[in-house]
C-alpha cells in the first residue's frame, strides 16, 4: 500500500509542473476564444518587425504601405482556429475588447477590403498562408499599451476562409525601444466610434497637441453628421482646443464628469 501511495505521489508531483504550464497564458492578460484550437505558435524570439498602420500593397515587387513603423524587438505569433458556429467578427471583437478594457489604444483598425489584399497580409505581413481568405471576410487591428514598463504592440487579424473556417491571429511585439509618437488615423477612429460608440483616450497626451488633434478634425470631416462628446478628466482642454482649430460647436459636447478617464463618445450613445 505504501508503495502505491508513493507511486501516486510521484506521479502527481511530476504532473504539477505540466499543470502549472497549462494554466500559464501564452499571452499575459489575454484569454483565447472559448474552445479555440491553437494551430500555430511561434514563441517569442528576436525580430526585425514592421508595424503596419495602413493597408499593404505590392508595388514593383516590394511590399509597401503609407504608414509603417520598423523596429527591433521580441515577437511572438499565435493563430487559433475558431469553433464552428462562431464568426470572424465575434472572435475578433472578443480579442480586441479584452485589450481595450485594459486601457490599450487602437493605432489602426480596418475591415474588409479597406485592409487591402488578404493574400498579402497572410503571406507577407503575418507569414501564415493558412490565414488567406476572401478580402471581404477579414479584420485587422494594431493596439498599443505596456507591460511591466515595456512598450507592447498587439496585432490582431481575423479571417473567414473560403472553406468557411474561421481563424484569429495575434502578433505580440515588444520593441527594444519605445515606438515614439503614434496617433490613429480618422478611419480607425470612425470604425471604433461606429462599432463601440466610444474611444478611450487615456493614453493620449493630457495636453491637446498634434497629431491627435488632426486625427479628430479629420474624423469629423469624413463624417459630416457625426457629433462627438468629450468626457472625463481633461475634457475641457480638448474641447477648447478643437473649437480653436475651427471645429463647429454644433459638432461637440462637453461632459467633464461623464467618465473616469478621457473619452470620446458619439453623441447620443
Amino acid at each position: 500500500m505504501s508503495f502505491i501511495r508513493g507511486l501516486v505521489a510521484a506521479v502527481c508531483a511530476g504532473l504539477m509542473p505540466l499543470l502549472a504550464l497549462a494554466e500559464t497564458p501564452l499571452v499575459q492578460g489575454f484569454a483565447p476564444f472559448p474552445r479555440a484550437d491553437l494551430r500555430v505558435h511561434s514563441p517569442a524570439a528576436p525580430a526585425d518587425y514592421t508595424v503596419y498602420l495602413s493597408a499593404p500593397q505590392r508595388i514593383s515587387g516590394q511590399l509597401r504601405a503609407d504608414r509603417t513603423v520598423q523596429a527591433e524587438g521580441s515577437l511572438q505569433r499565435l493563430s487559433w482556429q475558431i469553433p464552428t458556429g462562431h464568426s470572424a467578427d465575434e472572435a475578433f471583437l472578443h480579442a480586441e475588447q479584452q485589450w481595450l478594457d485594459q486601457g490599450y489604444s487602437l493605432l489602426y483598425a480596418c475591415k474588409g477590403r479597406r485592409c487591402g489584399a488578404s493574400n498579402l497580409i497572410a503571406n507577407s505581413v503575418l507569414d501564415n498562408a493558412r490565414l488567406y481568405g476572401p478580402d471581404d471576410g477579414q479584420r485587422f487591428a494594431v493596439l498599443r499599451g505596456s507591460l511591466d514598463g515595456r512598450d507592447r504592440v498587439l496585432v490582431l487579424y481575423s479571417i473567414t476562409r473560403g472553406n468557411r473556417r474561421v481563424y484569429l491571429h495575434m502578433d505580440e511585439f515588444f520593441p527594444a525601444q519605445p515606438l515614439g509618437v503614434l496617433a490613429p488615423d480618422a478611419g480607425t477612429l470612425l470604425l471604433q466610434l461606429k462599432e463601440l460608440g466610444s474611444v478611450n483616450l487615456a493614453q493620449w497626451p493630457a495636453e491637446p497637441q498634434q497629431p491627435w488633434l488632426g486625427a479628430l478634425q479629420n474624423t469629423l470631416r469624413r463624417d459630416f453628421v457625426l457629433r462627438l462628446t468629450v468626457q472625463g478628466p481633461g475634457a475641457q482642454a480638448w474641447y477648447d482646443a478643437l473649437l480653436a482649430e475651427g471645429v463647429s460647436p454644433t459638432r461637440l459636447e462637453l461632459d467633464e464628469a461623464g467618465a473616469p478617464t478621457l473619452m470620446l463618445r458619439r453623441s447620443g450613445q
